[in-house]
């Protein structure tokens, strides 16, 4: 069983614990990890951690479909708030206050 197959099968029995994903601790915990998530997304589980660090860039822009496309696929609900954005789907726009 290949590496892939295994993580798929993983993600099927985790669908069970986790319906809405609306924090990237819920994605990280619906793929069962993120050495499990890196697996998936075939790249290294450094990557994985660079995106949810302190400092993390979050999901990078180019997974984000897939991602989306795997949650469907396994029953979950990926709201926009997982992706900085509103809940309506708007980006979020912080603006800089001007100082009197």
């Amino acid at each position: 069983m290949t590496a892939i197959a295994r993580t798929t099968e993983t993600l099927y029995k985790a669908r069970m614990k986790i319906k809405h994903l609306r924090t990237e601790a819920d994605i990280v915990t619906a793929f069962g990890g993120k050495k499990k998530m890196a697996e998936w997304f075939m790249v290294s589980h450094q990557a994985v951690c660079n995106w949810f660090g302190e400092d993390g860039t979050g999901i990078p822009t180019g997974y984000q479909y897939r991602l989306y496309l795997w949650a469907t696929s396994v029953g979950h609900v990926l709201h926009p708030v997982a992706f900085g954005l509103k809940a309506d789907g708007t980006p979020i726009v912080r603006r800089e206050s001007k100082a009197a």
